[in-house]
C-alpha cells in the first residue's frame, strides 16, 4: 500500500518524473533540494512539500580523482542504486 517518498535533489527532469510517477500510484511525496523555490511548479502540481537541504550528488560518482578512492566507490555504488531503481520502478 503505497505511503510517503521523499526524493533528494529533486529538480525538473528524472527526479520530476519520478515524483509523479509515484504521486500517480497514490504516494505522498516530499521533495528537497538545495534551492526549494525551483521546486514550487512541481509542489503545487504534485501537492508536495519542500525541503531545503545541503545533500547533493558529486562528480565523482561518473568520473574518479586522484587521492579520491574512498569518495568514489561510494558515490560510483550510489549512482549504481539508484539508476537500478530507477529502473525497476
Amino acid at each position: 500500500m503505497p505511503s510517503n517518498a521523499l526524493i533528494v535533489g529533486a529538480g525538473s527532469g528524472t527526479s520530476a518524473s519520478f515524483a509523479r510517477a509515484l504521486a500517480g500510484e497514490g504516494y505522498e511525496t516530499a521533495l528537497a533540494a538545495r534551492r526549494t523555490d525551483k521546486l514550487d511548479p512541481l509542489c503545487r502540481e504534485l501537492q508536495a512539500a519542500a525541503h531545503a537541504c545541503d545533500f547533493t550528488g558529486a562528480s565523482a560518482s561518473v568520473k574518479g580523482f586522484a587521492g579520491s578512492a574512498p569518495f568514489a566507490i561510494e558515490k560510483f555504488a550510489l549512482r549504481g542504486l539508484a539508476e537500478s531503481l530507477a529502473r525497476q520502478l
